[in-house]
Parts: C-alpha cells; structure tokens; sequence
C-alpha cells in the first residue's frame, strides 16, 4: 500500500477544515438566532387602565374649575375630610386642597390655627359605560376534545363610550360655627368615545389631553 506524499496530506487537512468551517458557521448562526429569538419580554397589566384614571381624576378637576371660592381668600384654612368618601378619595382630597391653596387661602395642618374649617362631600364618582355594535361579536367555539377557540369580532361599526360623571360641595364655617360658606353641589364630567367602522376606520373623541393623539 503507498503513503501519500506529505504535501499530499496537507492539502488534505486544508480542504477538510475548509469544509468543515463552511459548513460549520450556517450550523451556529441558525443556532445563535434561534437562542435570541427565543427570549421574550414580559409585560405587565395593571388592574385599572389609564383612560378609566384619566376620565375620574379629569371629572374631579372638571367640577372644581366652575367652584368659586372667594370667601376663603386671605385666610387660614383647615381641611376637614371627614365627611368625604368617594372613589379615588386621595385624588379627590388633593384636588379640592389645591382648589383652596389656589384661591388665596392658607391651608393649615392643625384646626386650633384655623379661621376657617372646610368640609368637602362627593356625591359620587364613577363610570357610566356604553357599548354597541353592528357585526357579528366573537363567540367561544367548543371543539371536541380539544378546547375552545374564540372566533373574531367582525365589525361593520361599533361604538364604545366612557362618560365620567361627579359632584363636589363644600361646607365652610368659622371657629365659632358660623356658616362661611355652603355651595351648591358642582358637576364635572369627562369623556372618552371610540368609533371603529368597516375593520378600517379608528376613531377617537375625549377631553383627555393625555389621549388626544391617540
């Protein structure tokens, strides 16, 4: 049996980690991708969306803007919430306590330096919801021993609509009991509407700054 010259062998050697390469490197990129395309980001999903926020906490500034409080102007104020309850009460204790800071009055923390006590009442925040639609809804589709799909919704037009509705007043009377102030209760309403027509068209209409562009 003859030996291959060793030039023979080089070349050899040469051409076999030539092809091993080549045929190596397609191996690791598709690997290389399948690694990144595997990584996935995580998401989460707060229990209240941000329009259902925007629209209460819109109400609430909505109603104190048209609240005329000219009588505490100049004195010292203390903010009395215990008659308050409402939706959202942190938000609406400090929208009202702004209302008053920007009336002229001087909020103080303590009712033995007040001039003046200030009793605000909701009588109500909320959230009336509207749907309708003109299409087919989606329907949950059982297939047996399988699961359950959901079909699509097709839709020719639907409308969806938010209206936030509240009322704000407030009680204000002096150290010795003596009625300061009582206003009517003022509304404030916020809205957010969406049209969807023909599966094309996507509209929006509210008084939400922060969802104009949207």
């Amino acid at each position: 049996m003859s030996i291959p010259p060793p030039n023979c062998l080089q070349v050899s050697k040469r051409t076999s980690a030539r092809f091993t390469t080549r045929f190596l490197k397609p191996i690791l990129l598709v690997a290389i991708l399948g690694i990144s395309g595997c990584t996935t980001p995580t998401f989460t999903h707060p229990t209240r969306s941000g329009i259902e926020q925007l629209l209460l906490s819109n109400a609430v500034d909505n109603a104190l803007k048209g609240m005329k409080l000219t009588e505490l102007s100049g004195k010292k104020v203390f903010f009395d919430a215990t008659y308050l309850d409402s939706y959202d009460v942190k938000y609406v204790k400090g929208a009202i306590r702004a209302r008053i800071s920007d009336s002229g009055a001087m909020l103080v923390p303590k009712i033995e330096d007040a001039e003046i006590v200030v009793e605000p009442r909701c009588g109500g925040l909320g959230i009336d919801p509207s749907k309708s639609l003109l299409g087919i809804p989606s329907l949950p589709v059982p297939v047996p021993s399988v699961t359950t799909i959901v079909t699509p919704e097709l839709v020719l037009y639907s409308a969806s609509k938010m209206d936030a509705v509240t009322t704000i007043a407030l009680l204000a009377y002096d150290v010795n009991g003596e009625q300061v102030l009582s206003s009517v209760p003022v509304v404030g309403k916020s809205h957010f509407y969406n049209y969807r027509m023909l599966l094309l068209i996507n509209l929006n209409f509210t008084d939400l700054e922060a969802r104009k562009s949207y």
